[in-house]
């Protein structure tokens, strides 16, 4: 066996498993040749950007639309009384009987704010009523399905049914993102929904597009802390040595006689480094 040199000492580092990490820790100057390949690279959009984020907030269990943004006037006046028989007919769940089933209206009184006369409730929105020519209130939004899990999954993704992108994924999958030292798309959950995952989930995109969770406690994102036993020092030598390593030996090096074999990752011998 031949005295393996330095070089070829980094390039047998680590088995090549730091490289899966190596792309955002490298300057930006040593990933312009593969931008064209970073599914998180910033693309140009079709119309000049006016939002630098967005913000969406998943009000799973928030207050109805119909005491707040929604006024249903007929709703109201047939409040108390059981659903007509045209709506009960072929709704059917293990726990509500429609055929006996309740209307409810608003006990609130809903009335309209501002100069585009957007109805608000005044009573338990009033400083946001005072905002109210701010806002894009949309009430023409409908779903089959009654239930949170397909509602959520509906007003997330544009179907009550798995398997789509949710409104985030479809964002970074557009977009980019002109940070890449950061997750692109944050979630920020107080609590598991019905609908699991659905509203961040990347559906049919690839998974670097799905949304990353920040959670309470001492480690928000799963999966960042050290091992056991590894302390800072040895993991920034690691990484040192992996950016190296890619740095001396392109990644299209082509195979040596010192490197042909996993068993000869491991000198057998002493060695003399050249």
């Amino acid at each position: 066996m031949m005295d393996p040199r330095r070089r070829d000492l980094l390039f047998r580092l680590g088995a090549g498993f730091g490289s899966a990490a190596l792309s955002s820790m490298l300057p930006e100057r040593l990933l312009a040749a593969t931008t064209a390949n970073n599914p998180l690279a910033p693309k140009r959009s079709h119309f000049p950007a006016k939002a630098k984020s967005v913000i969406y907030l998943c009000m799973h269990g928030g207050v109805s639309h119909v005491d707040t943004w929604d006024p249903k006037p007929e709703l109201n006046k047939r409040s108390g009384q059981t659903l007509p028989e045209s709506f009960a007919k072929g709704l059917k769940t293990s726990r509500i009987d429609f055929t006996k089933a309740l209307i409810r209206g608003t006990p609130w009184k809903i009335t309209p704010y501002g100069q585009s006369g957007i109805p608000v409730n005044g009573e338990l929105l009033p400083h946001t009523a005072q905002l109210v020519d701010k806002l894009a209130v949309v009430r023409s939004c409908y779903g089959d399905a009654f239930d949170h899990a397909p509602a959520i999954n509906l007003r997330a993704t544009g179907s009550q049914f798995p398997g789509r992108p949710s409104l985030g994924s479809w964002t970074v999958y557009g977009l980019g993102t002109e940070n890449q030292n950061l997750p692109s798309f944050v979630v920020m959950s107080d609590g598991a929904m019905k609908s699991g995952n659905l509203p961040y989930n990347a559906g049919y995109l690839p998974t670097v597009y799905q949304g990353t969770v920040f959670r309470k406690g001492a480690s928000p994102v799963l999966h960042l802390d050290s091992p056991a036993g590894v302390t800072t020092e040895t993991s920034e030598k690691w990484t040192a040595a992996t950016w190296l390593r890619a740095k001396v030996i392109p990644l299209s090096k082509p195979a040596s006689p010192h490197t042909s074999s996993p068993s000869e990752c491991r000198p057998t011998r002493p060695t003399r480094w050249t």
